[in-house]
């Protein structure tokens, strides 16, 4: 993700050092992706560790998450955390 950083710094200003708005845009953007892809991950992990005897294995809580609230269902909280990465980013 760091070379992700980099890459977006470098669009938006080539040559030049980071600052201000747009170290704010690149860190934001890059955070927005780094929740994207590791979302669905953290929502398993959080109903295993939530309720170990509904979600044994992490096979079963992705089967039962995609049945109780489909594919988008791995993406709960995805507003709150974006909302999240944009500031902590």
């Amino acid at each position: 993700l760091f070379a992700g950083y980099d890459l977006l710094v470098e669009t938006f200003s080539p040559g030049r050092k980071p600052e201000g708005l747009m170290a704010l845009a690149a860190g934001g953007i890059m955070g927005v992706f780094s929740w994207t892809i590791s979302l669905p991950w953290d929502v398993v992990k959080t109903r295993m560790q939530m309720d170990p005897v509904g979600y044994p294995s992490f096979s079963l809580a992705c089967r039962r998450i995609a049945a109780e609230k489909g594919l988008l269902g791995f993406w709960t909280g995805y507003n709150a955390v974006v909302v999240r990465a944009i500031v902590m980013n």
